[in-house]
């Protein structure tokens, strides 16, 4: 990247100016980079540099509680979604069970009815 002594930006070789800083998928024969900032003007010419951000102790440790956080909802995400799983079998399990109960009431109703045509039968 070459620099813009007018406006103070970074601009590309191909002389447009740099975006700061972009997430790029940067992917080399010796390593994989995947989710690296880098600085590029997005066109096709492909030259890039690496963003490395300084960052204050105070910036340390507002992202490191920002990451214990998404660590945290996460975890409760995964816990939810696994208990949303057992209720689901919970409920296709009592699905099944008043299906099986309903399918007995209709065979006890069909065998109450034939009683009854029996006992009629008897009576005459």
């Amino acid at each position: 990247m070459e620099g813009d002594a007018d406006a103070g930006e970074p601009t590309c070789g191909c002389g447009n100016r740099a975006i700061l800083p972009r997430l790029g998928v940067i992917v080399t024969p010796e390593e994989d980079s995947t989710g690296v900032l880098v600085q590029t003007s997005g066109q096709e010419c492909n030259v890039f540099q690496w963003y490395d951000m300084e960052y204050t102790e105070s910036q340390l440790i507002y992202v490191n509680g920002l990451r214990r956080l998404v660590n945290e909802l996460m975890s409760e995400r995964n816990e939810a979604l696994i208990q949303a799983g057992e209720d689901n079998a919970i409920n296709d399990a009592g699905l099944e069970e008043i299906l099986a109960i309903k399918t007995e009431l209709e065979v006890m109703k069909e065998t109450s009815n034939a009683f009854k045509v029996e006992n009629q039968m008897l009576k005459e």
